[in-house]
């Protein structure tokens, strides 16, 4: 996946929620993630927010990386990297060229936030 007018800072993370960026989306997300959290179509906010926001346990790991990251809904990483069929949540890495680090069906299949921290760091060490 690599576009040449792409100008993004190497060794980069970007974490993409799979919701869209607005007021009325965040109100609408927010909601059902209280009232209905079974039916929310985002495991990754599921792993790494309460009802008040991003985990504690979250936001440590995130400042804790070797990485800038970024971390964005998908309509803005899809302004920003306009790619066919993407599928959400998903991270990526940015080095010369965007991958995949952590993809959906590997994000939806896990059950906690160590879990994540786990896969993203073992898949770190790969890079």
């Amino acid at each position: 996946m690599q576009h040449s007018n792409w100008n993004q800072k190497k060794n980069k993370i970007y974490i993409v929620y799979n919701a869209d960026q607005s007021l009325s989306g965040f109100l609408l997300n927010w909601l059902n993630r209280i009232i209905f959290p079974n039916t929310y179509n985002c495991n990754l906010t599921k792993l790494t927010h309460d009802k008040f926001g991003l985990k504690k346990e979250w936001q440590d790991f995130i400042r804790s990386l070797n990485h800038e990251t970024e971390i964005l809904y998908r309509n803005d990483f899809l302004r920003q990297f306009p790619l066919p069929d993407p599928e959400f949540p998903t991270i990526f890495t940015y080095n010369n060229s965007l991958k995949i680090l952590v993809d959906h069906n590997q994000i939806n299949a896990l059950n906690s936030l160590p879990e994540l921290i786990k896969i993203i760091k073992e898949k770190l060490n790969l890079l």
